[in-house]
C-alpha cells in the first residue's frame, strides 16, 4: 500500500461524485415538487465541501509537482515530463478505480436481481 494525496481514493472520490451530484438530483426533485428549503440547505453545504475538496486536493498536487520540478531542475538539466504525470495518473488512477468498482457491484446487482426471478 503507498501513501497518496488525501481524498483521492475510492471512498473519496466517491464522496466527491456523490455531493457533485447531488445539486443534478435536488433539481429533479424540485421539479417533480418533493424538494424542501432545509434538503436545498444541506445540497449546497455538501457541495461546497466537496469544492473545498477538490480545491485542496488541486492545491496540494500543483505544489507538490513544483516541488518535483524544482528538485528534477536542481539534479538535472534534462526536462522532465514527471510532475505533468503525476497530476494526471493520480486523478485518472483513482477515478478508474472507482468506475471499476462501480461498475462491478452494478454487474452483482443485476446478477442478484436475476436470480430472485
Amino acid at each position: 500500500m503507498t501513501a497518496g494525496l488525501p481524498g483521492t481514493g475510492i471512498g473519496g472520490f466517491f464522496y466527491l461524485l456523490s455531493a457533485l451530484l447531488m445539486p443534478v438530483n435536488e433539481c429533479i426533485y424540485t421539479v417533480l415538487g418533493r424538494s424542501r428549503p432545509a434538503r436545498w440547505r444541506k445540497v449546497s453545504r455538501q457541495t461546497l465541501c466537496s469544492l473545498g475538496i477538490l480545491a485542496g486536493i488541486w492545491c496540494t498536487a500543483w505544489i507538490l509537482a513544483h516541488i518535483l520540478h524544482c528538485a528534477h531542475q536542481l539534479s538535472s538539466s534534462a526536462p522532465s515530463e514527471v510532475p505533468q504525470l503525476l497530476r494526471i495518473a493520480a486523478l485518472t488512477f483513482g477515478l478508474a478505480t472507482l468506475l471499476a468498482v462501480i461498475l462491478v457491484t452494478e454487474i452483482f446487482g443485476i446478477i442478484a436481481a436475476l436470480r430472485k426471478r
